[in-house]
């Protein structure tokens, strides 16, 4: 696969990309297994595969523009709401589901430009979508 422009990946609430973004990631956690090794494991340990829970995180930070979007988010964060959030990759498709807001900052330094950055944890059901 040939080398890929960040910009092309693109973090969008309720459809609606997320302006001024320079960063942006996504974590997938997957589901840790369980030890359920006993006393007739002969001695070595005993794994349960999927036992655990599975979560997505996404992040991103970049320069505050006054977007409808930005304000949008901001309005859902201090509701406390569950955000619809799709993070896309260009050559492999869209992660999309329910994340609650971890963190928001947003700052600036005397000459410069106003930032943010912002982070959320997957609450419920994730999907993804190949392109």
């Amino acid at each position: 696969m040939a080398a890929q422009k960040g910009r092309g990946v693109i973090i969008r609430h309720n459809g609606s990309a997320i302006g001024g973004m320079r960063q942006k990631s996504l974590s997938i956690n997957g589901a840790p297994p369980a030890d359920v090794s006993d006393s007739d494991s002969a001695g070595w340990r005993e794994l349960l595969a999927g036992a655990g829970l599975k979560s997505v995180s996404i992040s991103g930070s970049g320069v505050f523009k006054g977007s409808a979007t930005e304000g949008a988010v901001l309005t859902d964060i201090m509701a406390d709401n569950a955000i619809p959030m799709e993070f896309f990759l260009p050559t492999l498709g869209t992660f999309a589901g329910s994340f609650i807001c971890t963190r928001f900052d947003e700052g600036g330094s005397h000459e410069g430009e106003v930032q943010y950055s912002m982070a959320f944890e997957s609450a419920g059901v994730v999907t993804f979508t190949a392109v």
